[in-house]
């Protein structure tokens, strides 16, 4: 995942907006590692992941839009 712009991502080739409703899920975005599945986290999180890199993670999106976000 690389960092573009504040809400702005890609995920190799495909750029993409995450929206207020985008589910973001993983331990390394945000809370415990140990528990990559079961934490929620704010786009804000995911853009500050996205700039950190090195962060693999598997994007549902439609229309450019992102419904959902999940670490791999």
């Amino acid at each position: 995942m690389t960092y573009l712009a504040p809400g702005k991502l890609m995920v190799g080739e495909r750029a993409f907006w995450v929206a207020e409703d985008t589910v973001i899920q993983g331990g390394d975005i945000c809370g415990d590692p140990e528990t990559a599945e079961a934490e929620k986290c704010p786009a804000d999180d995911l853009d500050a992941a996205a700039e950190a890199g090195n962060l693999t993670v598997e994007a549902t999106i439609k229309k450019g839009i992102a419904e959902r976000v999940t670490q791999k």
